[in-house]
């Protein structure tokens, strides 16, 4: 292998952990760059609203038995229609898994 193949896998850390959703088996995901760089541009971003942030977080964080994401974009206003108190227990649960923090977040804001 060269040296480019081995830092991509030495790089390539990403785990998930199985997970259920009432129910339902999935996995809970680290986030990867991409999908870490989507959330803290959305935290940056200077929109007052910002809708379905529990939706995009959670839609980071699920994936299938695979790790791979389920939720796509288009999801996420779906997503955001239903019960808070499930979204939130998987963003807590996600949250420690991907060392998300309240103090990081508003750190992002202030940006």
């Amino acid at each position: 292998m060269g040296l480019k193949e081995d830092l991509f896998k030495a790089i390539d850390e990403a785990k998930f952990v199985p997970y259920e959703v009432n129910g339902i088996k999935c996995t809970l995901r680290v986030m990867n760059g991409v999908d870490r760089d989507i959330w803290e541009q959305y935290i940056i971003n200077n929109d007052e609203t910002k809708d379905n942030a529990r939706a995009l977080l959670c839609s980071l964080f699920l994936g299938d038995e695979s790790g791979n994401k389920v939720f796509s974009r288009t999801d996420i206003a779906e997503l955001g229609k239903r019960d808070y108190r499930i979204l939130d227990k998987i963003i807590d649960d996600g949250s420690k898994l991907n060392e998300i923090q309240q103090d990081s977040i508003r750190g992002l804001e202030k940006n």
